[in-house]
């Protein structure tokens, strides 16, 4: 005990701080001063610093540098928001990827993925409006459709276009016949030749079926659909965009359906096959 009363007596004792000239030795300035005047100088100091630091941060930029302004609340926040945006695109992305195997699946005759996916499209709503579910009513429509003759499907049609180009120049070997499924026209032209986009529009499937070989489909205004069957290649990628006259691909004679090179080329509204000779001079 008295050892500490001996410590805190030797920090109240005074010693002297003086500022004393080098050769002449004449004070300037001195001053009296203990531990504990140091020391409450030096905390003196540290809390004025301390406050300075304290407003600088709060009501200055640097605020956001040093700490970042946002509750954790808010962060939740945003993390369940991006979150649902998410599973949204997920969503979508699931449904457009549906949508184009179906697509697919109209054009080369093979088996529906999920009817139901045609009608949660708003984007492309109305593209294909036939119910291909293997219904009664969808038998009688089918049989109804592939009984009308072509000129009199073509005239229910209204085509709001200019003009088509011809995605290829050639001899019609086989035309049109809904009654016999055949549903486009197949032209005769040189192998390698390029095939053109009839209109601008969007590729909606670029691809391999083992019936119809490479295939491209391209989704036009007014509910168009082209497509183009046998080619020894495509040129273009599901989602490029294309101008009428560009290159889409290759004429070839690939799949299981075909006997030489040519084009089977279809035209589509509203999901029901048109007549191409109606339209295009090949």
């Amino acid at each position: 005990m008295k050892k500490i009363k001996d410590i805190l007596a030797s920090w109240r004792e005074k010693y002297k701080l003086s500022y004393t000239h080098a050769d002449t030795f004449n004070v300037k300035w001195s001053a009296k001063l203990s531990f504990f005047n140091i020391l409450s100088l030096v905390m003196l100091y540290t809390l004025i610093v301390g406050i300075s630091v304290y407003f600088l941060i709060l009501y200055t930029p640097l605020k956001k540098f040093i700490f970042n302004d946002v509750s954790i609340y808010e962060l939740n926040e945003k993390l369940e928001e991006n979150t649902k945006a998410l599973a949204a695109v997920e969503k979508k992305l699931r449904t457009n990827i549906k949508y184009t195997d179906n697509l697919k699946n109209v054009f080369t005759g093979e088996n529906l993925v999920d009817s139901n996916i045609f009608k949660q499209i708003d984007t492309l709503e109305g593209i294909v409006s036939i119910d291909f579910e293997n219904s009664a009513a969808d038998s009688l429509l089918r049989d109804k459709i592939e009984n009308e003759s072509i000129s009199t499907t073509v005239e229910k049609i209204e085509i709001q276009t200019d003009f088509f180009i011809a995605p290829v120049h050639g001899k019609i070997s086989k035309s049109m016949n809904a009654q016999t499924k055949h549903y486009g026209v197949d032209i005769v032209t040189a192998a390698d030749e390029p095939i053109k986009a009839v209109l601008e529009g969007l590729v909606l499937f670029s691809g391999w079926t083992s019936k119809t070989g490479y295939v491209l489909i391209l989704q036009h205004q007014n509910n168009l659909v082209s497509s183009y069957k046998h080619c020894a290649a495509v040129l273009k990628n599901e989602g490029d965009y294309v101008e009428a006259g560009d290159p889409i691909a290759i004429v070839g004679n690939s799949g299981e359906l075909t006997d030489g090179p040519h084009l089977h080329f279809e035209l589509w509204q509203n999901g029901i096959a048109l007549n191409p000779q109606e339209f295009i001079s090949f």
